[in-house]
């Protein structure tokens, strides 16, 4: 097998057992997929990244093949979780590379502890949003809202994974059913976001509506 060819390991970081892609040699990077995503996401860039690099690409806690462990799935948990790994790894100072959920918790990681990480790469992170503009974003929460009220069958759920959470074998969101979305947004997001991003935890509080 190809050192760029990723390869599926297991590491228990906090008692939980934690799946990761593995690929490459040379200084290490970290990839942090997005909410709902897996480590899967990255298996296109990670032989291109790994000519260069050590590329680890984790399933965040409560994604992919990676332990579900009763926790408060908020973006400081992630970043906990984050250094954790690095620490559990003994990959020192690393680079990272973080997308929608993974671009914050690379950036709330490095905040709580810099000497960890020597580059950040944050592509689309999550909580950069902009100023409410009312009365534009009632109107966008309420076409969502209306959208979401639709009746969804199991099969329509299905198609809308398989278009955006397939890798081809596996739905990487855990429990394909009409509960999944409302239950991830209660677990992971609901009373951080009220606190820190008021307007995202509006359009989240539409979505679990």
């Amino acid at each position: 097998m190809s050192d760029l060819t990723a390869v599926r390991k297991t590491l228990a970081v906090g008692g939980d057992a934690i799946s990761y892609l593995e690929a490459g040699a040379g200084t290490p990077l970290v990839l942090l997929h997005g909410v709902g995503h897996s480590s899967t996401g990255w298996l296109r860039s990670i032989p291109v990244l790994a000519r260069r690099h050590r590329v680890i690409a984790p399933d965040l806690p409560g994604h992919g093949r990676s332990a579900s462990p009763p926790a408060r799935y908020d973006p400081p948990y992630f970043a906990r979780f984050t250094l954790e790994f690095i620490a559990k790894l003994g990959l020192g100072s690393v680079d990272a590379v973080g997308n929608s959920l993974g671009g914050l918790t690379a950036l709330l990681a490095a905040l709580e502890q810099p000497g960890a990480f020597r580059r950040l790469v944050l592509a689309d992170p999550l909580g950069f949003t902009k100023p409410p503009v009312p009365p534009l974003d009632d109107a966008v929460l309420h076409i969502i809202g209306l959208w979401l009220s639709f009746p969804r069958t199991r099969a329509l759920i299905r198609a809308g994974y398989s278009a955006n959470f397939f890798d081809g074998k596996h739905y990487v969101m855990k429990g394909a059913s009409p509960r999944t979305a409302a239950c991830m947004l209660r677990r992971s997001f609901r009373n951080w976001f009220q606190a820190h991003y008021p307007f995202v935890y509006a359009s989240f509080r539409c979505v679990s509506n």
